[in-house]
């Protein structure tokens, strides 16, 4: 029998990997009140309270890092065991002898069942879910996911799976057990009939993990070297957020790894570990796109990922959609990652933000909202730099943003087959053209937290617009200058007659 008895280090390596830190505060501090004392009952001895938990790292010389022990006969297992649970009793602590399994070469631990280096569902495990029937509820369908998802790590691709069960437990809609729903249920439950052994993690090797991602599902698969064989250690799936499913594949896939990693590290206890996908994202993360992806988020995929001490990326690779690992007949990928942002970075790749040289009409565009005792007035307008080509009252309460979107989309209806530069000095919807139009149509106009963005319909209406004009540039120019070059004045004509 081999025990390890944990060191202050591997703790605190522990609560850092499992948990935030407001999480680790709460546990030592949970911790700490819950210390015995002489009599059995939790003590505020400081002493034996900053002996069991202490706050900071002991001396070498006060910790015992002697953490290997093995018997050499079943008798001297049973006696070191005798011995373990007096000790915990003289200490206070609660030990259950008929749960301890000794000299066995095959244990159940947690619903696991445990032999050779390698760990298996339990038939009790399967059939607690297996013996589940046909879901009529809401909180039915949670408490099954649940179960399930307690065995998630065997089955490849999980959140994929059960993707139409999650999406079945939203509560602004009323239950409704789909077709869909039933094959679901039904599939999740015959993955885990046929759930294979997982290999234990061995933090003395180094950690492989396999990445791919399809329709804003993170897969993945934790593999260790066994001789000239990959062991899987575990199988992991997550969901993306809905900024991340709405990104280019190219970085789709960042969102993903990171995703997988951060999952990963529970397993792994921050032992190396190698990372495979499809995409070449070590380069993407060196050189990151301009437009995609906020500072926060750069920060924090970086951080987590360009770690070479720990995280090595790997040669890109195609991955067996089944295995999620290499498979040596569908070659390496055909695209280029850099390329694929480019292409994808705007609404049309034609649109400009620069005047044009040719230009059938120069225009400027512009939309005021304000409030007169009490009542809030808007008017949108476009003009030229000296004449108006049209304005109009919008009604009231209309904001001012979309007031600009609905200026701007009515100039590119009145361009078409033109070749037209628009002026705007609305950031608002000079971003909405060129950059959050596409990340909006990938997304679905979603907020982060999943909800309709604002001015949905007028958004929808300038992204058709955009294809009116025969060349369009749509140019940002600062508003309310007092300078007379032509910009200038035509924004000012804009503004003053909005």
């Amino acid at each position: 029998m081999f025990t390890h008895q944990p060191t202050y280090d591997d703790c605190q390596q522990l609560l850092h990997i499992l948990f935030t830190t407001e999480e680790q505060d709460r546990i030592q501090l949970e911790a700490r009140k819950l210390v015995p004392g002489d009599d059995g009952r939790p003590t505020s001895n400081p002493d034996l309270i900053n002996a069991a938990f202490p706050l900071t790292r002991p001396p070498q010389d006060e910790w015992d890092y002697n953490t290997a022990e093995a018997a050499e006969t079943p008798e001297a297992c049973i006696q070191g065991t005798e011995g373990l649970l007096r000790t915990l009793g003289t200490l206070g602590y609660r030990a259950s002898a008929k749960k301890a399994q000794i000299c066995k070469s095959e244990v159940t631990y947690l619903g696991y069942l445990l032999r050779g280096g390698q760990r298996w569902l339990t038939d009790a495990r399967k059939e607690t879910v297996l013996r589940i029937p046909r879901l009529q509820t809401t909180r039915q369908v949670r408490e099954f996911l649940g179960s399930a998802g307690f065995c998630r790590r065997w089955i490849p691709g999980f959140a994929e799976l059960a993707k139409p069960l999650y999406q079945a437990t939203k509560d602004q809609q009323p239950f409704s057990w789909t077709e869909e729903a039933e094959q679901t249920f039904q599939r999740i439950k015959t993955a885990l009939l046929s759930a294979l052994a997982l290999g234990l993690p061995d933090v003395s090797k180094p950690f492989h993990l396999y990445v791919d991602e399809n329709r804003g599902i993170a897969k993945a698969v934790l593999t260790q070297h066994l001789g000239p064989w990959r062991r899987p250690v575990a199988y992991l799936s997550k969901k993306l957020d809905p900024v991340a499913a709405g990104w280019p594949p190219c970085l789709r896939m960042i969102a993903a790894t990171a995703l997988m990693v951060k999952d990963a590290d529970k397993l792994t206890m921050g032992q190396e570990l190698q990372v495979t996908t499809p995409h070449a994202i070590e380069g993407i993360l060196k050189q990151p796109p301009d437009w995609w992806l906020s500072n926060a988020r750069l920060t924090h995929y970086q951080g987590l990922l360009l770690n070479p001490l720990r995280v090595i990326f790997t040669p890109p690779t195609a991955l067996n959609p089944a295995s999620l690992l290499p498979d040596p007949d569908m070659g390496t990928p055909l695209h280029d990652c850099a390329d694929i942002l480019a292409q994808v970075y705007g609404v049309w790749e034609d649109l400009q933000d620069q005047p044009l040289l040719d230009a059938d009409a120069i225009w400027f565009t512009d939309g005021s909202s304000f409030v007169h005792q009490g009542q809030r007035y808007a008017g949108v307008a476009v003009t030229s730099e000296t004449e108006v080509i049209w304005a109009e009252a919008l009604p009231p309460g209309t904001s001012a943003q979309k007031a600009e979107l609905i200026a701007l989309t009515q100039a590119l209806k009145l361009g078409r087959d033109r070749k037209l530069t628009v002026y705007t000095d609305s950031r608002y919807a000079f971003a909405t053209a060129h950059v959050h139009g596409v990340i909006y149509r990938e997304r679905g106009l979603l907020t982060a937290e999943g909800k309709d963005i604002k001015n949905k319909e007028e958004i929808l209406a300038l992204l058709a617009a955009l294809w009116e004009p025969k060349k369009l540039a749509i140019v940002h120019c600062p508003g309310h200058q007092k300078t007379t070059d032509p910009v200038s004045r035509g924004n000012n004509s804009a503004d003053q007659t909005a």
